[in-house]
């Protein structure tokens, strides 16, 4: 748990610095592609600690915490960060399939790579997030996927692409590592076919 709330007193820490000209400090070290492209490839690792106001921060965090300690205890040091970093720029690059200009920031890429090594690296494990009742993981996984996907096909300015990056890049990394990468594929697949069917059942799709 201790990197997960390293993460987290590093992302807060950074919010209270650029809060005051937090204009500034999005347009200077946010992700965008001209920025990118321009030669400030540092970007790509600061965007990951800016965000955009209270809300912005407080939810991510509360979901780093809720997610990232239950893998943090079941993956090595360096896995947990790798897909954590990993992801995170995964979601930054995303951003060349938008139009030149969006400027991305936040942790929720970096998340969304926490919770795809979660699916598959442990799977059977309770989460709390972004379920309010207690859900393991591959079954929230699902639910988390599914929510970014149909986000993703409707106007918003959330950055559901780069969610869905981070998700993808961390759910290889869990494949990677987890045990049965085969079979939890394919039990997640027909986890995602069920969640559908229910939330179409019940007109939540």
């Amino acid at each position: 748990m201790k990197l997960t709330v390293l993460l987290i007193i590093i992302n807060v820490l950074a919010f209270i610095y650029t809060s005051a000209s937090s204009d500034y400090y999005v347009s200077r070290y946010g992700f965008n592609t001209r920025s990118f492209l321009s030669g400030h490839f540092e970007v790509l690792f600061t965007s990951m600690f800016l965000h955009a106001g209270l809300a912005h921060i407080f939810g991510n965090m509360v979901a780093l915490f809720f997610l990232g300690w239950t893998v943090e205890k079941n993956s090595k040091w360096w896995q947990y960060l790798l897909a954590y970093f990993g992801a995170g720029i995964a979601g930054g690059l995303s951003m060349f399939l938008l139009p030149a200009g969006v400027i991305a920031i936040g942790a929720s890429a970096a998340i969304s790579g926490i919770v795809g090594m979660g699916v598959f690296k442990c799977p059977t494990k309770f989460v709390l997030f972004p379920e309010i009742i207690p859900l393991p993981f591959v079954p929230a996984g699902a639910v988390y996927l599914i929510a970014n996907v149909t986000g993703l096909l409707a106007p918003s300015e959330v950055g559901y692409a780069a969610h869905l990056a981070g998700f993808a890049v961390g759910s290889a990394m869990g494949l990677k590592w987890g045990k049965h990468g085969l079979r939890m594929l394919l039990g997640f697949v027909a986890t995602i076919m069920v969640v559908v069917i229910a939330m179409r059942y019940l007109h939540l799709l």
